[in-house]
């Protein structure tokens, strides 16, 4: 919890999978964008402090982002663990649910198409 004083010292072989996970997630999604990012900065004048050039990438990128982040997910959940007998996530997540009598997954109430919206925040003005 906060403000316990918790914390993990060296390596926790519990979490290997998702630190793997991670890992994949910053090589595969983010390097390829930040690149992207950088190089617009860079070689065309991108100013992150511009209200304008920020929509613009917002507009332009978040479609390519959720589609970049969508493509990795299926292809997580479809991947064979060996260490699970060669079966997949998605696989391991539907015998859990069996196995422990649960029928479906519970509707998160959120709007995802306006998701990480803030609507309070400044609107653009250059």
């Amino acid at each position: 919890g906060i403000n316990r004083g918790s914390y993990i010292g060296g390596s926790s072989v519990h979490n290997q999978r998702i630190e793997r996970l991670w890992k994949d997630v910053h090589r595969v999604i983010v390097m390829l964008f930040s690149s992207i990012f950088y190089f617009l900065e860079d070689n065309y004048g991108l100013n992150i402090e511009n209200s304008i050039h920020m929509f613009a990438l917002h507009y332009i990128f978040i479609p390519r982002i959720n589609f970049a982040l969508e493509t990795f997910i299926q292809s997580w959940n479809y991947h064979s663990l060996r260490t699970e007998s060669h079966k997949t996530p998605r696989q391991l997540f539907l015998e859990g649910m069996v196995r422990n009598n649960l029928r479906g997954l519970e509707e998160v109430g959120v709007d995802l198409n306006h998701y990480g919206i803030d609507w309070e925040g400044p609107a653009p003005t250059d």
